[in-house]
């Protein structure tokens, strides 16, 4: 029998699909400038870039997670990096004009739903047992950070020395090879490779493969699978904590930084700040992912962070409200700080979508979660902007939102989610298994 360390493989594979869902994103605020120059267009006019990327991301997450349920995670994940990296590539080589730039980000964006968080659980809560789950959701959320700071050094001297398309070729190749590599050394299941999940005693990821393998055949088609999630009450549930979490997301990404130079903060300032939270916020998801692993239980832990990260952007607010003022630096800077440290959600959330659903709907669960979530990364901003627009040229008024989405997340995950992680364990995973082969035999695997 392989292995069941080889599950590490599999995190590392996680790593790099984390830094290709970024690549294409993060260069073009580098070549927006260039691009409109060459097309002899308005920045502004770019907008509809990202909206068509953005949507057609969100908006496939469902065809996605029923396509992995299908051919498997591995086969899934590694089209759409490579037809990410493709569309990337065909920008730098045939993109002269504002249409057909929309049509390949568009092309783009349906690919990469594949990476941003639809197919993943799945892969990772078949390789691993609850008590590492987090590690590698963890592997997987700073694959985006990484490459975000790699291509902060690359980007510009790329840019400035051979024009805005070699930062489409170079994305655009390493993102192809990313999914060739993911194809050449993932499989979908431990199974398939004659071992089983890394944390699992032998008898344990028997019964839960057994037992997935008679709950798979309720989900067969398409038909079924989509009747049987969308049925399901964790997905409304989980869909609105998820709409909540990323309206808030979508919001605070969108107006935190312009936020704060209306408030009267110096653009030096302003960008010491946003470097500081992202060192922090990088560190935050490691340790509190890592220690749901061990301690209380995921939805406790994501909770208590959403919670008290609204708390302080309320506070924010109302301390800047009339702008920087008496507002010291040093308290400024501390304020900032505190809230990075709770600012580590994302990782978490991910692992949570390995759990709040049983294993035979961890594909398709993911996907229409995604797609309902569209409703919160579109509308958030909407919602917000129409905030500050009612209250004057004041662009923290955003937070009276944010703030406010933050919290709802945290409430509803406390009253309605179930506990896993930790000592809790993966539940539902042990609730399809009773189902499909009986309490006895689920308590003999687990020696109970």
């Amino acid at each position: 029998m392989a292995t069941p360390k080889y599950a590490w493989v599999i995190a590392i594979a996680c790593f790099f699909m984390g830094m290709a869902t970024f690549g294409c994103m993060t260069i073009y605020a580098y070549a927006l400038v260039s691009i409109a120059e060459e097309f002899a267009i308005t920045t502004a006019s770019l907008a509809v870039v990202a909206s068509a990327y953005t949507l057609m991301c969100n908006g496939f997450s469902w065809v996605a997670g029923l396509v992995a349920n299908k051919v498997g995670a591995r086969l899934t994940i590694a089209i759409g990096e490579i037809g990410n990296g493709a569309a990337c590539l065909l920008v730098g080589i045939c993109a002269h004009g504002l249409g057909l730039l929309v049509f390949l980000y568009a092309i783009a964006g349906a690919f990469a739903t594949t990476m941003v968080g639809t197919v993943m659980p799945k892969l990772i809560s078949d390789w691993f047992s609850p008590r590492h789950r987090g590690k590698v959701n963890t592997c997987y959320s700073i694959g985006p950070t990484s490459v975000g700071a790699l291509l902060g050094i690359i980007a510009p001297m790329l840019l400035m020395g051979y024009g805005w398309r070699s930062l489409y070729y170079t994305v655009g190749l390493f993102v192809i090879a990313c999914g060739v590599f993911f194809l050449l050394v993932v499989r979908d299941t431990p199974a398939k490779m004659g071992t089983h999940a890394f944390g699992y005693t032998e008898e344990e990821a028997a019964m839960l493969v057994e037992s997935l393998k008679e709950a798979s055949t309720k989900t067969a088609t398409t038909k079924s699978a989509l009747k049987k999630i969308l049925t399901y009450k964790f997905t409304w549930i989980f869909g609105i904590v998820y709409m909540c979490w990323i309206g808030y997301i979508a919001t605070y990404n969108t107006y935190f930084t312009p936020g704060l130079m209306t408030s009267g903060i110096n653009p030096v300032t302003v960008g010491l700040i946003n470097s500081t939270l992202s060192v922090i916020g990088i560190c935050s998801q490691i340790f509190f992912t890592t220690i749901s692993d061990y301690v209380l239980n995921r939805k406790l832990i994501l909770g208590l962070l959403c919670l008290v990260h609204g708390s302080l952007q309320l506070g924010l607010y109302f301390m800047l409200r009339s702008g920087v003022g008496g507002t010291s630096t040093g308290f400024l800077f501390t304020y900032m700080i505190i809230l990075g440290i709770f600012n580590g959600q994302g990782a978490i959330i991910n692992t949570i979508s390995c759990e709040v659903f049983p294993p035979s709907l961890r594909a398709v669960g993911p996907g229409i979660v995604a797609t309902v979530c569209t409703i919160g990364s579109a509308g958030g901003p909407l919602v917000a902007g129409a905030i500050i627009a009612s209250m004057g040229d004041f662009t923290l008024a955003y937070l009276l939102f944010s703030g406010p989405c933050c919290i709802a997340a945290a409430l509803i995950l406390f009253i309605f989610i179930p506990k896993s992680g930790g000592k809790h364990g993966d539940p539902l995973a042990i609730k399809e298994a009773q189902e499909t082969l009986g309490e006895e035999a689920v308590a003999a695997a687990m020696h109970e």
